[in-house]
C-alpha cells in the first residue's frame, strides 16, 4: 500500500509507486516486456487505472478491534486451527500490515493485463486477496445510509451467511433473512456467526449493523463485494 496518493499513468509519463526501479514498472501493462503486448485505446486504459489508484482506503479499525476480544481470539483458534505452515504466515503477515496502517489512510495501487482486466499491485492488504484480508479494509470515506442503502447492506448481509443457499433467492427474501435474524446480528452470538459462508466479511457487516442501530446517521465505509462474471 502506499501512504501518498500514486502517480499519474499517461503517454510518456509513468505512474503508480513513486520510485519505479524495475523493468516491469516501464509499462502500465504486466508482462509487457516477456509477451511484446502492445496497448491500444490506451487514454481509457490510464483515465480507468488512474481512478482506482486514487480511491483512498483505511483498515477497519471495529475489525481489527474485535479481533483483539474473547470472541475473536476464540474464531481465529478455530480458524486456523487446521491451517498449513504458508496460511498461517499469510495470516500472520496481513494482520500485522494491518495493525501498521491501522491509523492512515493509504491508497492500493493498481495495472493491468494486456486484456484489459485491472489487479492490486500490493501484497497481503488487497481487495482482490483472500476473504481475511479484504475484511481488514474499508473506505476511508463513508456515507450515510438511506433506505435503499440500507436495504442493500441488509441483502449483502445475507449473501455473506448465506444460510441454506439463501444468495440464489430473491432480493427480498435476503432482506427479510437479515430482519428475521437481527437479534443474533446485533449480539454477534458466535454459534450463529460461526456457521457463516463468509465469517470474516460477515463480521464486518455484524460490527456495522450495531453501528447503525445506536446512530442512524452513521457514516458506512463497508465495501460491498459483488461477484463478478470475471473474477479478474
Amino acid at each position: 500500500p502506499m501512504l501518498s496518493k500514486p502517480r499519474l499513468w499517461g503517454k510518456n509519463k509513468k505512474g503508480g509507486f513513486l520510485y519505479n526501479f524495475s523493468d516491469s514498472e516501464k509499462s502500465i501493462i504486466l508482462g509487457i516486456n516477456k509477451h511484446g503486448h502492445k496497448m491500444e485505446r490506451t487514454e481509457i486504459l490510464y483515465n480507468t487505472i488512474n481512478y482506482m489508484n486514487s480511491i483512498e482506503f483505511s483498515i477497519n479499525n471495529d475489525f481489527l478491534n474485535f479481533l483483539e476480544t474473547d470472541k475473536g481470539k476464540i474464531l481465529i483458534d478455530k480458524e486456523l486451527i487446521n491451517k498449513d505452515k504458508s496460511e498461517l504466515i499469510l495470516f500472520n503477515q496481513t494482520l500485522s500490515l494491518a495493525k501498521l496502517f491501522s491509523k492512515t489512510l493509504f491508497y492500493l495501487p493498481t495495472k493491468a493485463d494486456f486484456r484489459g482486466r485491472i489487479y492490486v499491485t500490493s501484497y497481503f492488504l488487497n481487495y482482490q486477496g483472500n476473504e481475511f484480508s479484504r475484511a481488514l479494509i474499508n473506505f476511508y470515506k463513508g456515507k450515510k445510509l438511506d433506505k435503499n442503502g440500507l436495504e442493500n447492506l441488509y441483502i449483502y448481509g445475507a449473501t455473506l451467511y448465506n444460510e441454506n443457499n439463501i444468495s440464489k433467492k430473491s432480493l427480498e427474501e435476503e432482506s427479510e433473512w437479515t430482519i428475521k435474524n437481527i437479534k443474533n446480528i446485533l449480539n454477534m452470538d458466535m454459534d450463529f456467526i460461526s456457521k457463516a459462508e463468509n465469517k470474516w466479511l460477515f463480521i464486518n457487516f455484524c460490527l456495522v449493523i450495531q453501528q447503525y442501530t445506536k446512530d442512524n446517521n452513521y457514516e458506512v465505509k463497508l465495501p460491498i463485494y459483488i461477484d463478478a462474471s470475471c473474477s479478474g
